[in-house]
């Protein structure tokens, strides 16, 4: 043994903040695969607030765009893909998925949230799962899809959604239990318990939910499908109390078709009315309070030509997606 005693560093006690400051230099890619042997700073690298941050940051020092494209074949199942743009340089590229698709695979985007992607699939067209997919990790969770126990073939839909201020997601399955039938039934899937262990009767106006829903503070909602001459109304779900809602949409609100989505937070209902030569939509914000359900009309615009339902909107631009069609005249 060496005769020289040991020689003690005194390492400084950097405060929290410059340590915080430190991991949020870092990339997420870095963070999501961090690990330390601290539980206090385990616990605060995997926080939402902390994520949130890291994702402001970095959101502000460029991001994606994934749009999904397809059109139906008469040869294979469908063609489908999903493209990736870097939304600074306008670069494309092909988003290569978790999964393998044959001729007669198909795939259905149910959600894409807080950069993850819930989609159900089949690679050969029969066995259906599910799979929660985060790209930037490459860490796929694979599920089996619920509608491959149930023999019913009645109308189903899914949605996905996380909790409120958690990394934690939901998975819903609203189906009927008999084709003939006119009740459906939810079940839920959750990534802290990792199994549907919630199965919940739905009210009698759970019916002919719009597959296209929003999801707002860890409540998601559905439009209706209306028959004629009844009141259209939108059916809410919370994932904290596990009750459903219903809110009837005045007939101001509502005209020929329309579609919700989220602003700031705040649900919304498109209003278009359209003609053959040009189009009126008129946008609403929908306040859910104890006291009652409050429409505050925003703003409206108007255009000539075909009518293009509002997808999304940032800050005050709405976004929506156009489709072109290319034709040939002969001579």
């Amino acid at each position: 043994m060496s005769d020289i005693p040991p020689t003690e560093v005194e390492v400084p006690q950097l405060p929290d903040e410059v340590i915080s400051e430190i991991f949020y230099l870092c990339d997420t890619l870095t963070i999501v695969s961090f690990s330390a042997t601290c539980r206090y700073w385990r616990q605060r690298i995997t926080s939402f607030d902390f994520l949130s941050q890291i994702s402001k940051i970095w959101k502000m020092r460029g991001c994606s765009l994934f749009t999904h494209f397809g059109f139906a074949s008469p040869v294979i199942t469908s063609v489908d893909w999903i493209m990736k743009i870097d939304a600074v340089t306008g670069e494309t590229g092909y988003l290569n998925l978790p999964f393998l698709l044959t001729q007669h695979g198909w795939f259905q985007l149910i959600r894409v949230e807080m950069g993850v992607f819930c989609i159900r699939y089949s690679s050969l067209g029969r066995r259906s799962h599910l799979v929660i997919w985060n790209p930037l990790i490459q860490m796929p969770r694979v599920l089996d899809d619920p509608l491959q126990r149930s023999s019913c073939e009645g109308s189903f839909t899914y949605a996905f959604a996380h909790f409120p201020n958690s990394v934690h997601y939901a998975i819903l399955h609203v189906f009927k239990d008999e084709p003939d039938s006119t009740a459906y039934t939810l079940s839920m899937y959750t990534s802290f318990t990792r199994n549907w262990h919630v199965r919940i009767s739905c009210p009698l106006y759970v019916q002919r939910l719009d597959p296209s829903y929003v999801v707002a503070s860890g409540v998601v909602y559905w439009l209706a499908d209306r028959e004629d001459g009844d009141q259209p109304y939108i059916v809410s779900f919370s994932l904290m109390t596990l009750t459903f809602g219903q809110i009837y949409v005045p007939p101001k609100s509502m005209s020929h078709c329309g579609c919700l989505f989220v602003r700031d937070g705040c649900l919304c209902l498109a209003s278009n009315n359209h003609t053959f030569y040009s189009y009126n939509s008129v946008i609403w914000q929908v306040s859910d309070t104890d006291e009652g359900v409050n429409w505050s009309q925003l703003f409206t615009y108007n255009g000539i030509g075909t009518l293009y339902v509002p997808v999304v909107m940032v800050d005050h631009d709405v976004i929506q997606v156009m489709e072109r069609h290319l034709q040939l005249v002969g001579a």
